[in-house]
């Protein structure tokens, strides 16, 4: 379910990127966040419970060293990155909004799977211009366009002079 759910959330956020360049301007800001804190909050109450199953999967007692990451795992941690770009001054990593302080098991989660070392090395790998279109699926969703809808619209919101927002 919530590698089903975090691709729901993943292409309904690519697909408004592609329809205006006011998809990140009030009014459409507003509703588009609420979604995102939903989802997170979700997200984190699945991860603090012992009922569901987990994303991360230990090694077998005889198999191979290190865990295993379940689809969900990868699924969930990639629509939270894509979250921290859209919005990184209210959900990003850092600030007293972000995500660190509102839902620890899920900041914990995204940066263990991007700090697997063949993530991290694919990660490492890509151009400048291949991270800067990342997410895009038209010239509204680079991340330059992102960071300058959230300058623009959440400055003053969750971040203490001079900190910076900070998304891996």
């Amino acid at each position: 379910m919530l590698r089903t759910t975090s691709s729901t959330l993943l292409a309904h956020i690519i697909h408004l990127s592609s329809t205006s360049p006011t998809w990140l301007d009030p009014p459409n800001r507003a509703p588009l966040e609420a979604l995102c804190v939903t989802y997170l909050s979700s997200l984190s109450f699945h991860l603090s419970s012992t009922f569901y199953p987990p994303l991360v999967i230990a090694p077998l007692p005889m198999g191979a060293p290190g865990s295993s990451l379940t689809a969900a795992a990868v699924m969930t941690a990639t629509t939270v990155s894509l979250i921290e770009d859209v919005f990184p001054r209210t959900l990003g990593s850092g600030g007293s909004a972000g995500l660190k302080k509102r839902w620890p098991a899920v900041e914990e989660l995204r940066l263990g799977v991007e700090g697997r070392k063949k993530v991290k090395e694919w990660r490492k790998g890509r151009s400048e211009e291949e991270k800067e279109w990342e997410w895009a699926a038209g010239e509204w969703a680079t991340r330059a366009f992102m960071q300058e809808r959230s300058d623009k619209w959440d400055s003053g919101m969750g971040f203490e002079d001079g900190e910076e927002a900070s998304s891996a």
